[in-house]
């Protein structure tokens, strides 16, 4: 399978490379890092990373579901001519219709919004390091 690596350093780069896909996290990420990365996400925040996955699945499924719509379209303009049923201007009105179907329909992957971030709270007092504060978090909030 498809291996990713996510990484922000100087001895991350070979890595990154060597990867079917490299990700570099953080705007304070060293430069070689990001020039090797096909990915480069400008936080530190993994579950962005999870957000730009989903984001891509998503505008790949909207690519197809344009694909599909524009040639279902182009193909039904073709019988209805090819049955003497449609003029030109019955074709132009159907690629003006699919061209802005398409175009809304694309615009639906802005309106996906990244989802709430959760409270990190510490961990009632495992793991104190030096300073009397928590090493860990919870990664969910309390329902």
């Amino acid at each position: 399978g498809a291996v990713a690596m996510v990484g922000d350093g100087i001895n991350d780069a070979p890595a990154l490379a060597a990867a079917d896909v490299g990700i570099a996290m953080g705007a304070a990420g060293a430069a070689v890092a990001m020039e090797t990365a096909d990915v480069i996400l400008m936080d530190s925040d993994l579950q962005k990373l999870a957000l730009g996955v989903e984001l891509g699945h998503l505008a790949s499924r909207k690519i197809r579901q344009n694909i599909l719509i524009s040639l279902l379209t182009k193909a039904a303009v073709l019988v209805a001519t090819a049955a003497g049923v449609a003029c030109l201007g019955l074709a132009v009105v159907v690629d003006v219709g699919s061209m802005l179907a398409v175009t809304l329909n694309g615009m639906t992957v802005l309106s996906k919004s990244p989802p709430p971030r959760p409270k990190h709270k510490p961990a009632g007092g495992k793991g104190r390091g030096a300073g009397g504060k928590s090493k860990y978090v919870k990664l969910k909030e309390d329902v």
